[in-house]
């Protein structure tokens, strides 16, 4: 624990209120504060170190820091279950995840992708600090993403989010709100629904499939064809926007409807490293994962932030990916 607190900068601003109007009631104050370490494997550790008590936390999903999909693809079930995500390496367990393993002292650990995305070896590693590790992986990141099946079959989900497999952002978004709605996220192709999600999608026979992002992410047609493997009786919609950050922003708006969420994480939106944990956080805790970048934080993304009212804003990453104006500019959102 030590290691992992010299690892993390954690700055905290007060955002002051300014005076209610006679007839209203005070509002709390936001606090705005930085997690980050010296890679994205210490963010994702330090993270889970904040998020995650020391006792009562079940498992813990790992998958490759390498590559986004993997990892994207099971933070909502990390979410839902109240896990948290690490990352590792392929050929080796970072320091920093395992001693944040250890100190969780999980039953079992879930590796998330097949051998050439976390090898054997580091599986093996797994289970020496824990009761067990599992593999769930496919083929590819859509295979991967429909052989976490069996975590939403237990409940059938009325729900499914689907979002692009060739880029990050609107996945990111739909991964925290997945998991604080118990809801899966499903990857398609920007113009192909593969077999896998096909499969999946007659499986859980959710009577809503919404698609994340606009139609560069998911096309229609693509859309169309998931609410027709969902099954009859389905509808689709789309929550996106002019941009990641908008989409990410619209995802949040459609999940979180009531003001006063526990927490809100801050990324950046240009890379995906430092928000898969808080993907996995705030599907746990009940906030979402809105995007920036770096250097000057759009009006759509604070407005949200205001609206949310939230105890805590949470940057994720060091000042080189998410900057001090960024910072400024959310505290004097909340003010």
């Amino acid at each position: 624990m030590t290691s992992i607190a010299l690892a993390v900068a954690v700055v905290t601003l007060l955002a002051s209120p300014a005076p209610p109007p006679a007839s209203a009631a005070p509002r709390p104050q936001t606090t705005i504060e930085r997690i980050f370490g010296s890679d994205r494997y210490e963010t994702a550790a330090a993270v889970s170190a904040d998020a995650f008590p020391r006792t009562g936390v079940i498992t813990a999903f790992v998958a490759s820091g390498v590559d986004f999909p993997d990892a994207l693809a099971s933070a909502a079930v990390a979410g839902s279950m109240d896990g948290p995500v690490l990352l590792t390496k392929p050929g080796y367990l970072p320091a920093a995840s395992a001693r944040e393993i250890t100190a969780l002292s999980v039953d079992s650990v879930f590796v998330t992708g097949g051998p050439g995305a976390v090898s054997d070896g580091v599986l093996h590693q797994l289970e020496s600090l824990t009761g067990g590790a599992f593999r769930f992986g496919g083929a590819d990141r859509y295979a991967t993403a429909a052989a976490l099946l069996p975590w939403w079959m237990l409940e059938f989900p009325d729900v499914v989010f689907l979002a692009s497999g060739a880029d990050y952002p609107d996945a990111l978004s739909g991964a925290a709100a997945g998991g604080h709605l118990d809801v899966p996220v499903l990857l398609a192709a920007p113009d192909r629904l593969p077999a896998e999600t096909v499969a999946a999608l007659g499986r859980l026979a959710p009577s809503r499939v919404i698609a994340l992002g606009g139609t560069g992410s998911i096309s229609d047609a693509v859309l169309e064809s998931a609410r027709r493997a969902a099954g009859d009786g389905a509808t689709a919609e789309r929550r996106g926007g002019a941009t990641r950050y908008d989409t990410a922003v619209s995802v949040s708006q459609g999940t979180f409807a009531d003001p006063g969420v526990p927490v809100v994480y801050v990324a950046s939106g240009e890379d995906f490293a430092d928000a898969l944990a808080g993907a996995a956080a705030g599907g746990s805790i009940g906030g979402p994962v809105l995007l920036t970048p770096p250097d000057e934080a759009p009006a759509a993304v604070l407005a949200e932030i205001r609206r949310l009212a939230p105890e805590r804003v949470v940057i994720l990453g060091g000042t080189s990916v998410v900057s001090e104006r960024v910072a400024t500019q959310i505290a004097a959102a909340v003010r």
